[in-house]
């Protein structure tokens, strides 16, 4: 159960250098940027909550 968990967080992180490689330019960017990255560390840590609620 945890293995997707920690696909997720590969996958995520991997998205986050890709879109992060594209728009290092301009400060518009920058903020879509944080804001994925805000998304991508929400979904990680629910993934975590949900497997918790799963194993226990």
């Amino acid at each position: 159960m945890e293995s997707w968990i920690a696909e997720l967080s590969i996958v995520s992180h991997e998205t986050i250098k890709k879109v992060g490689e594209q728009v290092s330019d301009s400060e518009i960017s920058r903020l879509a940027f944080r804001r994925l990255v805000a998304q991508c560390s929400i979904l990680v840590v629910i993934a975590g909550i949900v497997a918790g609620l799963i194993a226990a």
